[in-house]
């Protein structure tokens, strides 16, 4: 009998001790408040509209932001994570420098008639970036993830601070990309004022994919064409290939790009939004260069500087050093014509070795020409600078050059000029 009490007693205690351990498993663990100042943003101007912030899973910090070499330091913590995430990626792709410090605006809306169930873009946030000395700006998604998405808002949403801010609005006229200094000052207020700021930066001893990325070379020429087809500033340095008097030369130049009557885009001729592009030296280059560093100043040979068209079995014979080159074009009709017929390609040859460098199958009257041929990155071998297009409209500048040639090929485009008439 006594030991029925005992093992009841203990079954009990068991059964007490269980029901309070389960109760208080379930109690809410108490979770830390993080300090007042931490959590307070200033409050914009009365006439700014902001809109309404996405809900918190728009802007959750995924596993893919956090980019090998590069630590986040978010402060203060807020609702901003996915514009926090996606900054990584324009550091990735821009960034020159170790530390990078964003500060970024309240989410403002476009207006107040704006009908965000359209397909009308109604909200975006300016984001200030100090070392890069520019303004972003981003409309939502702000999580987007296609690596073109960011070229094009480096390109077409970014503010230099340097080069696209003028005076006044007289000087902004009808351009689409220059702002006033009075505006560019107000934005940076916004941006300071929000209190939100994220600094990311690369790891000591190593660097940002952008600084070990092999430099995009980028081709133009001078002249005038529609705003779209320039993206290149005035007051950037440039890699020319100029005429002298004892033949060409790689030289550097300063552009010179203003904003011009456009006859095809622009309804009166008040309205500017072509680009004219000219140069600091008299004469004028076959082509200029950016991001071309395999490519030193100086003189060059030149073995052809004379526009040759390549027409339907044409041949054009190019003699540099001891090498014999060929280039000819191709196609299943072998009647010599000025034109090209379908299904053209064209061919360079020497000696054993040929490589087919454009081809096309169907095309709308495509035109093809020799612009220019020598040897630009010294190494004793042909480098052709080219126009092969596929329709009568348009122009494609193309530079090969030998140097970048892989094994087995003789040349390499690296970069392409495209260009529309009408």
């Amino acid at each position: 009998m006594k030991r029925s009490i005992t093992c009841s007693l203990v079954a009990f205690l068991a059964f007490f001790i269980g029901v309070t351990s389960s109760a208080s498993l379930r109690q809410p663990v108490p979770q830390p408040v993080p300090p007042k100042e931490d959590l307070q943003l200033i409050s914009p101007k009365p006439e700014v509209k902001v809109a309404e912030l996405p809900s918190e899973e728009d802007f959750q910090v995924t596993e893919d932001e956090r980019r090998l070499g590069i630590r986040h330091y978010i402060r203060p913590r807020s609702q901003y994570s996915g514009t926090f995430g996606r900054l990584s990626e324009f550091v990735d792709l821009k960034g020159k420098s170790k530390r990078n410090t964003f500060h970024i605006s309240q989410i403002e809306a476009v207006d107040e008639q704006c009908d965000e169930k359209s397909n009308y873009v109604c909200s975006y946030v300016y984001v200030y970036w100090k070392e890069d000395n520019s303004i972003l700006i981003l409309y939502p998604p702000f999580d987007k993830e296609d690596n073109t998405y960011y070229e094009w808002v480096y390109l077409m949403r970014r503010i230099d601070l340097v080069e696209d801010v003028v005076p006044t609005w007289n000087e902004v006229g009808t351009t689409n990309y220059l702002v006033p200094k009075v505006e560019a000052q107000e934005i940076i207020r916004k941006c300071f004022a929000s209190g939100i700021k994220i600094v990311i930066e690369v790891i000591p001893g190593s660097s940002t994919p952008a600084q070990r990325r092999p430099t995009q070379i980028s081709l133009i020429e001078t002249g005038e064409f529609h705003g779209e087809e320039i993206s290149a500033k005035s007051r950037e340095r440039w890699l020319g290939l100029f005429p002298t008097a004892g033949g060409y030369a790689l030289l550097p130049t300063t552009l010179k790009v203003e904003a011009v009557h456009d006859p095809v885009s622009d309804e009166n001729s008040r309205i500017k939004t072509g680009k004219k592009v000219s140069v600091n030296r008299a004469t004028k280059p076959v082509f200029l260069l950016k991001g071309a560093n395999m490519l030193k100043r100086g003189a060059v040979t030149a073995v052809s500087s004379d526009d040759k068209n390549l027409g339907n079995g044409e041949t054009i014979n190019l003699k540099l050093g001891d090498n014999h080159y060929q280039l000819k074009v191709v196609s299943n009709d072998p009647t010599p014509a000025s034109h090209l017929m379908p299904n053209s390609k064209l061919l360079l040859t020497v000696g054993e070795v040929s490589q087919l460098l454009f081809s096309v199958a169907e095309h709308d009257d495509a035109g093809w020409a020799l612009l220019w041929a020598g040897d630009l990155d010294g190494d004793g071998k042909l480098d052709l600078y080219m126009d092969l297009n596929t329709h009568y409209n348009t122009s494609q500048r193309r530079l090969f050059l030998s140097t970048q040639a892989t094994s087995g090929k003789l040349v390499k485009e690296v970069a392409v000029f495209s260009t529309a008439g009408c």
